[in-house]
């Protein structure tokens, strides 16, 4: 679930970050925010339509639905197939160099969803009582759209930039990162340069019960993958020994689950 409301709050702060200057941002015509609004939550009802549960992903279907959305506005998007209908974008927006690239990324697949659990149907994209639903809304097809609606007003208000504003939408987060590292391995100049980078993995609340937050992570929880080996006495399965390896191996686990 997602509430519309949260859709355009952040996208101030992105626009003048990008921006020559401030006063030339000022002084050009500010957006429509009630139209951009609702325009953000048209997207992304339509982009929760698409079902990218993974496994199998399927995120062609979505990299071609923001390739068009692009194309309307003039601004060119490359999509490459990096698996069987599994696909990455990117897309650029030209600044005069003078700083160095922000990149705004999300990944496309989501995670499954039992339909019998949900209140309504997990890829409607259902707009009910001012709450949008959808698998991914949060998790993270509302920040892509976010991020697509600060790339699509820079390019219609035509916003002079200071630096390049670099739109990438990845496949495959949920399971093992298979956009991420195919860029990093075969085309790492779509990311080559850049300062910042806006992800998920904070929050941020438009005035619902409150003063608007912005909330800043600046790293997530990692893997650690371990090999553990038990040694103890031969027996039968038939007759548990205490000491058995894998009375100690499970003793092992144990530990390292209370430690967390």
């Amino acid at each position: 679930m997602n509430r519309p409301t949260l859709s355009l709050a952040l996208l101030a702060p992105l626009l003048l970050s990008s921006s020559t200057a401030c006063a030339a941002a000022r002084a050009a015509r500010g957006p429509d925010w009630q139209r951009e609004a609702d325009r953000a939550v048209q997207l992304l009802r339509s982009y929760l339509q698409l079902d990218t549960t993974n496994p199998p992903g399927n995120e062609r279907i979505t990299a071609e639905f923001l390739r068009a959305r692009l194309a309307e506005v003039g601004v060119e998007a490359e999509v490459v197939e990096i698996a069987p209908g599994r696909a990455n974008l990117v897309a650029r927006l030209r600044g005069d160099g003078s700083a160095r690239p922000l990149i705004l990324t999300h990944h496309m697949d989501v995670v499954g969803a039992e339909a019998a659990a949900w209140r309504h149907p997990p890829f409607s994209g259902a707009l009910v009582d001012g709450e949008l639903w959808g698998r991914g809304a949060l998790d993270m097809k509302g920040t892509g759209i976010v991020h697509l609606a600060v790339v699509l007003m820079l390019a219609e208000q035509k916003v002079p930039l200071a630096r390049d504003v670099i739109f990438l939408a990845l496949a495959d987060e949920e399971e093992d990162s298979l956009g991420a590292t195919w860029v990093r391995d075969q085309r790492p100049d779509w990311v080559a340069g850049a300062e910042f980078l806006l992800n998920e993995g904070a929050t941020a609340v438009a005035g619902l019960t409150g003063p608007t937050q912005f909330n800043v992570a600046t790293l997530e929880k990692g893997l650690l993958w371990l090999k553990l080996v038990a040694r103890g006495p031969a027996g039968h399965g038939s007759t548990p020994i205490a000491a058995s390896a894998t009375s100690r191996l499970l003793a092992a686990l144990a530990r390292l689950d209370q430690a967390r």
